[in-house]
């Protein structure tokens, strides 16, 4: 770490200042600098157009010099600044990871930050939910400046750990990842551009793509009883315009229902207007609901085509497949019961009960059939044997992924 070796310049000599005095003299200085008018002009990030370069340059020199001046000061120390005079810095993106037990996929995401993001000033929180992998000492010897570490001491779900991380932030914007996700370039920048452009856009989503880039799922209607009820594919082929699909051959940004919680690049003041994610969600639909809850507030979310984000898809919940698909009932159903009618909920419950039923009757005719050597059936069978059991034992919240 640098020690700082603070001068004053006093007639064209330069004259070192004692240690005693050193502190006093430079809260002076930055308070004068923070009260000039021209320099705060400069740090308000976006009230420009065509300010961003500016405020990113400026702030970045500013924080080194700071970094400077203080002992044991990092670059990214900023509490330190915002201590004189009640002034708040703000930097233009927080990046948001939560993480359990994908310490490779982590860091992989990580380095694609560092190599692809740009122009901006950024911080990176990464809260990880009680791993056993060895992620948190990973991060450490990996990375430190600008990564900020959350460990809690165990699985307290993607939305309560991720607003641990908002409720620190300092980004004008916040941008959700998960971990199995590899940011691409310019992605980024073009979420960014396109929140910049639209003061109504409260969030915009990505292109997902496979590793051998097939496309994904990006973006969703919200679930309804036409959607649980019915084919998705058959409602796209219906009504292509109200149930849009990956597929869509759009290349300009198009407003969206929902999109998908790998990716999130939000806007800070439209969280602050909403609040932040409901933590009765614990996995699945938390983004969803999010979604559901701006659009009712007014404002607007889309997807972004030209924008790229390798997305590695469900590594988590792919450990424990049955416990996963427990846990997305769960979240569906709460959904339902948040957003929806109670006449839509009692529908939901009764034909996912059905379904899940016929399901496991299907699945365990064709294990017979076959004399149980395929495995993917075996698989499958498991599965909804698990969720016709928890149906049947009315849902125990002690079913599911670990809760704290």
């Amino acid at each position: 770490m640098l020690r700082s070796s603070f001068v004053i310049a006093t007639y064209g000599k330069s004259t070192p200042l004692s240690s005693e005095f050193r502190a006093p003299c430079i809260r002076i200085f930055l308070t004068s600098l923070l009260k000039n008018h021209f320099f705060n002009n400069l740090l308000s990030f976006g009230t420009h157009k065509h300010g961003s370069v500016i405020s990113c340059s400026t702030i970045r020199c500013f924080k080194t010099i700071v970094s400077k001046l203080f002992d044991n000061c990092s670059a990214c120390d900023i509490p330190l600044i915002n201590r004189i005079q009640g002034v708040h810095l703000v930097m233009d993106i927080s990046f948001i990871i939560v993480n359990w037990n994908t310490g490779n996929l982590l860091l992989d995401c990580l380095h694609s930050i560092r190599n692809t993001v740009s122009g901006f000033t950024y911080e990176i929180v990464v809260v990880d939910n009680g791993s056993r992998d060895g992620s948190v000492q990973a991060v450490r010897q990996q990375f430190c400046s600008p990564v900020t570490l959350i460990e809690n001491p165990d699985n307290r779900g993607f939305a309560r750990a991720n607003n641990q991380a908002l409720s620190i932030a300092r980004g004008r914007f916040i941008i959700l990842l998960n971990t199995d996700t590899i940011v691409q370039d310019r992605a980024i920048a073009s979420l960014l551009r396109l929140l910049a452009d639209n003061p109504a856009a409260a969030a915009a989503g990505p292109r997902m793509i496979d590793r051998d880039g097939s496309l994904q799922n990006s973006f969703d209607n919200f679930p309804s009883l036409a959607t649980e009820l019915f084919n998705k594919s058959l409602l796209r082929v219906l009504f292509p315009r109200k149930f849009a699909g990956k597929n869509s051959s759009a290349s300009a940004p198009f407003e969206v229902e929902s999109i998908i919680g790998a990716c999130m690049a939000l806007r800070r003041d439209a969280i602050q207007q909403v609040g932040m994610l409901d933590e009765d969600y614990f996995f699945f639909l938390e983004e969803t609901d999010w979604c559901f809850r701006l659009r009712a507030a007014g404002w607007k979310i889309y997807h972004h085509p030209g924008a790229v984000i390798i997305h590695l898809q469900g590594q988590s919940k792919k450990r424990r497949p049955a416990s996963a698909r427990i846990e997305y009932y769960r979240s569906l159903y709460l959904f339902f019961k948040k957003n929806r009618s109670p006449l839509s909920y009692a529908a939901l419950r009764v034909a996912r009960f059905a379904k899940v039923a016929v399901n496991c009757a299907l699945n365990l005719l064709g294990l017979c059939l076959t004399a149980g050597q395929n495995r993917k059936l075996r698989e499958k069978t498991a599965v909804y044997g698990w969720l016709l059991c928890w149906h049947l034992l009315l849902c125990p919240r002690s079913w599911g992924l670990k809760r704290p």
